[in-house]
C-alpha cells in the first residue's frame, strides 16, 4: 500500500467507502423487505375478518349445494367450497384462518346445505352450524 501526500492510505479509504456503501445498501433492502412483509401481513389479517363475498351486488349469485359429514376438516371443507366457486381460490390459507377464527367452527352440523356466492365465509359457517344468518 502506498501512502499519499496527506498521509492516508488510498486503498484503505476505497475499501472503507465500499464497505460502508454495501452496509447501507443491505440495510435499505432489509427495510424495504420488512415493509413489504408488514403490508402483506396486514392485508391478509384484514381479509380474515372482512373478506367480501365472491359476487358483488351487481353480479348474479351462484347457489351451490354442499354436503358435509361428521368431523369435517377445514382442508376438506375449503376444497369443497372452492370446487363449487363459493370461496376464492387465490389464498390457500385464508379459509383455514377464517375457519379457526369463526365462532361456528365447533358447531358445524353434518348435512346438505345450499350456499351462495353472495354469502361471506362467516355466513356460510353460520348456515352449516344451524345458526341464524346475519345479513
Amino acid at each position: 500500500m502506498k501512502k499519499v501526500k496527506d498521509g492516508y492510505k488510498k486503498d484503505g479509504f476505497i475499501r472503507n467507502f465500499f464497505t460502508m456503501a454495501l452496509h447501507i445498501g443491505l440495510v435499505a433492502v432489509a427495510v424495504l423487505y420488512i415493509m413489504n412483509i408488514k403490508e402483506q401481513t396486514y392485508i391478509f389479517g384484514y381479509r380474515i375478518f372482512k373478506e367480501p363475498p365472491v359476487t358483488n351486488e351487481e353480479q348474479e349469485p351462484i347457489v351451490a349445494t354442499i354436503t358435509i359429514s361428521n368431523g369435517v376438516t377445514p382442508n376438506s371443507l375449503r376444497d369443497s367450497l372452492q370446487s363449487k366457486g363459493l370461496i376464492r381460490k387465490d389464498s390457500k390459507w385464508l379459509f383455514i384462518f377464517q375457519f379457526y377464527c369463526s365462532e361456528y367452527r365447533k358447531e358445524l352440523k353434518p348435512g346438505t346445505y345450499e350456499l351462495s356466492t353472495a354469502m361471506t365465509v362467516e355466513q356460510m359457517m353460520a348456515v352449516m352450524a344451524g345458526a341464524e344468518v346475519k345479513q
